[in-house]
């Protein structure tokens, strides 16, 4: 009798199809064999478009040896974004400079500190968390937080970054190329700002093109969160968050999935609710805090540009360079639009605002195109790697032209040639020299957080190096001390040098007061029961403008409610009143002029002659001042012997009552104007500009004096 044959191993199969490119819409068609009783499972993989299939290979279903798991596509990604979260990883820690900047930076240090309200008690571009923007160490609280958040927005723009790419299906070469951007001089342009409007953008995007709702809701969530963040280090954020809302906005609601805009928006509200909060601030200044950073934000480019006031080189090249790559980013967009490719198109809206908005910011102060020129080169590249998806071939070559240009012409500028020629004012700092200096910058961070001892001998660090710039007599620090104080324009640090209590004006450096607003603000704290007890003042005149012009109505309101105690080096101790001027403005004369016109200065039986100036724009003076910046005004005194050099006129504060009773060139004019005397009567003045197409060329006058 044969022996009985083994029965054959029972079989079953399957076949099933998952859809996996959030943007491309390509499948995966999984099919497998299960084989009893040795439990063994052989499956393969395809992808490729939906009812087609391109690329077939094995995949185990039993253990995986450790080169398999180290060669797998998520390890190998997850590798790609430690490494280069780490090789661009910000400095952790920096000792702080004397000067205006390192004096702004250490009053947000310190409102946060003594718990200041933005909106009523701070006004200023930075939000309560502009303190984490820089990583100079003021107080360990405000330092380590800061550090925190940097890291935190760091490590998630890398890992949205990494999640982009697997969405795309990225071959080698698409990584090894963004990731060759970071080993470029990009790095050091890509501040904490910035890395969070690009973790947004990314966010935004994915969220919009993923097919899976419950994904695109958590990255609509996410970006909510950002975008919080966002406003809340810098106040002057909303021009970004409302792009960003715009633009994807209407995506979203054309591909309607509404419900991503409210998941944003709802999000973005709590999660800016919940910040607000952990800052100290209370719910009522919430629309005094926008209201005043629209006013900083409206009156930033008359005042601030310097195009005029310091040596340019290829101005209109720089521009012309700037509006090739919108005209060309705007037919990238047509073109993605004819082709109803959806995600490249959301990408599209999402990006060139952005960009946009920051070529705007580079152009006022113009050394900071630099930021824009970094920048392009990350956001063209990330447009570049998303146009070639798999499965397509040269009929995308055309089209990638655009972001291929961009993005290389941008990096010439940045690694050396900008630099060599004059166009860009800083030298290239490429990534991997400047490695080992900011690794090391963690050691330090780890020695200040272990050791209390080296935070107090940074401290002393700091305090000492103010101190060397700005001496201070111990009889001036003692009688300080008995009040709290406010500094004039802008050296705020002198109060952390000698440890001296803080009540500062709203806007913390007179500068930046550059609206009517501003100005006021600053002028009803002088008046009113929070005004400082002393205030330190010296003559300190910045884009040659002219110091009694800075901030009129604030100055003049100065001068009614403090009296000169004394003066210590380059500062004038001012004491409060106790009993401060009232005085009243009134009309008393209204000339009609032109640009280029004398105007002539009235006399007053009290010598006191205050103006309100308007000098309107012509409809091209204000597309200049929306698109770049407008022609810049310059006054020019007359007095009885001579005429004065020309200085920076500010529109926007020339209403506020400028003092024309006498001319203030030097801190001894200063003391005497305060004191009441007038050594310099101004007899005249003249108005010029620049650019004269700018504004209409009429000049309205309206004399002022006092009861």
């Amino acid at each position: 009798m044969a022996p009985a044959r083994p029965s054959r191993p029972k079989r079953a199969s399957f076949r099933v199809a998952t859809l996996q490119s959030i943007d491309s819409g390509t499948a995966i068609l999984l099919r497998g064999t299960l084989t009893e009783p040795a439990g063994r499972f052989v499956s393969r993989l395809h992808t490729g478009s939906v009812g087609g299939t391109v690329a077939d290979r094995p995949v185990a279903a039993h253990g995986r040896s450790v080169l398999q798991w180290f060669l797998s596509r998520r390890t190998l990604a997850g590798l790609w974004c430690l490494a280069l979260a780490v090789f661009t990883l910000p400095p952790a820690i920096a000792q702080p400079g004397v000067g205006l900047d390192p004096s702004w930076e250490l009053g947000l240090n310190m409102a946060v500190r003594q718990h200041l309200q933005w909106g009523t008690q701070v006004i200023w571009t930075f939000g309560p968390y502009g303190f984490a923007s820089a990583p100079r160490y003021y107080y360990f609280s405000t330092w380590l937080i800061g550090l925190l958040l940097r890291l935190a927005v760091h490590a998630m723009l890398f890992a949205v970054l990494t999640y982009y790419l697997i969405s795309l299906r990225a071959g080698p070469w698409r990584w090894v190329l963004v990731g060759a951007l970071f080993l470029l001089p990009v790095v050091a342009f890509i501040t904490f700002e910035y890395e969070t409007e690009l973790a947004v953008m990314l966010l935004l995007y994915l969220s919009a093109v993923n097919t899976r709702m419950r994904s695109a809701i958590r990255m609509a969530a996410l970006a909510g969160s950002l975008i919080a963040l966002l406003l809340m280090i810098k106040g002057t954020g909303i021009v970004i968050v409302a792009t960003f809302l715009i633009t994807y906005g209407a995506f979203v609601l054309a591909i309607r999935r509404s419900l991503l805009l409210i998941t944003l928006i709802g999000s973005a509200g709590l999660s800016l609710l919940a910040l607000w909060t952990l800052a100290g601030q209370s719910f009522v200044n919430l629309y005094a805090y926008f209201r005043s950073s629209y006013e900083i934000i409206s009156g930033y480019t008359a005042a601030m540009s310097v195009l005029y006031e310091y040596p340019t080189a290829y101005v209109w090249q720089r521009v012309a360079f700037a509006a090739i790559v919108f005209i060309s980013l705007i037919g990238l967009l047509a073109w993605a639009l004819l082709r109803r490719d959806r995600p490249l198109v959301c990408l599209l809206l999402l990006a060139t605002p952005l960009l946009l908005a920051i070529c705007k910011f580079g152009f006022v102060r113009f050394g900071n195109q630099i930021y824009f020129y970094a920048l392009a080169v990350v956001i063209e590249t990330l447009i570049l790697v998303r146009m070639i998806p798999p499965g397509r071939g040269v009929r995308m070559l055309a089209p990638m032209l655009q972001p291929t240009a961009i993005a290389a012409a941008s990096l010439v500028l940045i690694s050396g040639v900008g630099y060599a020629s004059g166009a860009v004012p800083r030298a290239p700092e490429w990534p991997a020299s400047q490695l080992k200096t900011r690794l090391t910058t963690y050691l330090s961070a780890a020695a200040v957080v272990a050791h209390p001892d080296r935070r107090a001998d940074r401290t002393a660090m700091t305090s000492a190096a103010i101190r060397a710039a700005d001496p201070l007599r111990p009889q001036t620090v003692a009688a300080l001390s008995k009040g709290r104080t406010d500094v004039w324009p802008w050296d705020i640090d002198i109060l952390y040098a000698y440890s001296l209590r803080w009540a500062p004006r709203p806007v913390l450096q007179s500068y930046a007061a550059y609206t009517t607003y501003l100005d006021e603000s600053d002028a009803a704290h002088l008046k009113g029961p929070a005004a400082p007890d002393n205030v330190l003042i010296a003559l300190r005149e910045g884009d040659h403008r002219y110091f009694a012009f800075d901030e009129p109505a604030a100055f003049r309101a100065l001068r009614e409610h403090y009296h000169v105690e004394g003066q210590d080096g380059d500062f004038l101790v001012l004491s409060k009143r106790a009993q401060g001027e009232s005085t009243r403005l009134r009309p008393a004369e209204t000339v009609h002029a032109r640009l280029g016109d004398v105007v002539t200065v009235p006399t007053s039986a009290n010598g006191r002659v205050y103006a309100s100036v308007s000098v309107p724009y012509s409809v091209r003076g204000q597309f200049m001042n929306a698109a770049f910046q407008p022609g810049e005004l310059h006054i020019r005194f007359q007095l009885a012997d001579r005429s004065t050099q020309p200085y920076r006129f500010i529109q926007r504060v020339a209403a506020d009552g400028l003092m024309f009773d006498t001319y203030i060139e030097n801190q001894q004019d200063l003391r005497s104007y305060l004191e009441g005397r007038r050594d310099h009567p101004i007899r005249a003045f003249q108005l010029t500009s620049d650019s004269p197409a700018d504004y209409t060329g009429r000049v309205d006058i309206t004399f002022l004096t006092t009861d």
